[in-house]
């Protein structure tokens, strides 16, 4: 296939790791340009939505599905109860911010933009964050494989459909910053650095906690080629964000299983090994439940597969590999998640290795097909909750 790119994995030396390219004006103007546009996609397409849901207040727009819950702990914190049954009668729906971990309410409480809400406010700061997300990717692409690559990979993540939660108050543009941070860092071998981002990203999603995964095989790798023992900072600063969190939350309710119980009384989710998502697929093979939300599964496993085959072609070091096959794992293997587009978008490797990958008129379709899909979503965000992204 002349319009595939197939790179090998390539060893690198310590002063190789350590160069890393930085995009130059003109290519940063570039980037911010792709950014802008899409951008533009996903507003357009939410402002068209909005047109049939008039009755929706642009506080109510800007506040949708997950958004309102990391602004009303920006703005009220954690309560001090556990989400049992009884609490939640008696208290309301209060309880169950302590499914959300802490990190991005705080920036969001401490970066306001002064003037403005604060649900105006977040939804700018994940704008520039996501920008943030495009910026990293470009780096990190042009790093291990070329700049047109990167251009490649910079333009999918822009366009992937999960990407509008790049212009929501969602939590998914600063942990993939801190992620793609962490990444680079393991690339240089600089071990504190990544290991203090991992940290803060385990503070931020659940499904970061698969950053720590990529620190353990980098330390690893490095001890068995170089001797290089500093990978275990790493290994243990990493998962300090979600343990904190934990053990805040262990002590504000005084129960150690305070996060899971949210999660089981206020969303009914719980670990079922796939069950659930197997069944659904079984039922959208058989058109039987032709739901926007299960389809959208079903085009979330068709992008996996193509996806994982890009990242086989590729052969990217292998924290990339088990970064993003921990995030696709933990979506399986939950009852009420599996592949959304934003957990698509989160397990980023597979986003990038597509952009390797795909070439010429291969990479236009993707794109164009990206695209219509981002702006698909815009609209179902807004219009109902049948999909979610």
């Amino acid at each position: 296939m002349t319009d595939t790119l197939i790179a090998p994995t390539v060893e690198l030396t310590v002063a190789e790791r350590s160069a890393l390219p930085r995009p130059d004006r003109r290519t940063l103007g570039r980037l911010a340009g792709w950014y802008a546009v899409s951008r533009v996609v996903v507003w357009t397409a939410v402002l068209g939505g909005w047109t049939l849901r008039p009755e929706l207040s642009l506080d109510a727009l800007v506040r949708r599905l997950d958004a309102s819950w990391y602004i009303d702990i920006a703005r009220l914190g954690y309560v001090g109860q556990p989400a049992t049954p009884d609490v939640l009668d008696a208290v309301g729906n209060s309880v169950l911010r302590g499914a959300f971990l802490p990190l991005w309410p705080m920036l969001i409480r401490g970066l306001p933009v002064p003037g403005v809400p604060l649900e105006a406010s977040a939804t700018v700061l994940v704008m520039v964050l996501g920008f943030g997300v495009v910026v990293g990717s470009w780096v990190l692409v042009a790093h291990l494989a070329d700049r047109e690559a990167a251009d490649r990979a910079a333009l999918l993540v822009s366009f992937f459909p999960g990407s509008v939660v790049f212009s929501i108050a969602y939590a998914e543009a600063l942990m993939l910053c801190l992620v793609i941070g962490c990444l680079l860092a393991l690339q240089q071998r600089r071990w504190l650095v990544a290991g203090l981002l991992a940290a803060l990203a385990t503070a931020t999603r659940p499904n970061a906690i698969a950053i720590v995964a990529a620190c353990a095989w980098a330390a690893a790798v490095a001890f068995r080629r170089e001797g290089d023992k500093g990978g275990v900072i790493a290994v243990l600063l990493a998962p300090l964000g979600v343990l904190g969190y934990h053990g805040f939350l262990w002590w504000w309710t005084g129960r150690a299983d305070a996060w899971t119980l949210t999660q089981h009384n206020g969303w009914d989710e719980r670990v079922d090994f796939g069950a659930r998502n197997l069944d659904r697929m079984s039922m959208l093979a058989r058109w039987a439940d032709p739901d926007p939300g299960t389809v959208l599964l079903g085009i979330g496993l068709l992008v996996l597969l193509v996806g994982a085959w890009a990242m086989w072609r590729w052969r990217p070091p292998g924290e990339l590999v088990l970064y993003a096959a921990g995030v696709i794992g933990l979506a399986l293997v939950a009852r009420t998640l599996g592949l959304r587009p934003r957990f698509l978008l989160t397990a980023v490797p597979l986003v990038w290795a597509l952009g390797v990958w795909l070439r010429g008129e291969h990479f236009r379709a993707a794109l164009l097909a990206s695209t219509g899909g981002l702006a698909a979503l815009s609209v179902l965000y807004i219009v109902g909750s049948a999909a979610k992204p």
